[in-house]
């Protein structure tokens, strides 16, 4: 090898290596990086779950809210469960919720 940084470095190198209380500690830190990048990407899919969630509950209230201004109004069960993709079950559920 031409160059002597690159030599010392991998003479260096070879010396870490062959040393067992280096390799553990080595290993250690890798083990710690990779359990904060677990946390990490656990933490971020959470966080997504959440965020869906949270936007089929909004859509669910949306739809909820709409078959209470049609029941106010007096429109028929079909025409609400079509107006809010809500089934007939669903949309009873709502009229007994508001009784």
């Amino acid at each position: 090898m031409q160059d002597p940084v690159m030599k010392k470095t991998f003479e260096e190198w070879d010396d870490m290596s062959d040393d067992v209380h280096i390799w553990a500690k080595s290993e250690s830190h890798r083990k710690a990086l990779l359990d904060e990048a677990s946390v990490i990407r656990e933490a971020q899919i959470r966080e997504q779950k959440a965020r869906l969630e949270g936007k089929q509950e909004g859509r669910l209230e949306v739809k909820v809210n709409m078959v209470k201004s049609l029941l106010f109004y007096g429109v028929d069960v079909d025409s609400k469960c079509k107006a809010s993709g809500l089934s007939h079950q669903n949309v009873e559920k709502v009229k007994k919720h508001l009784q």
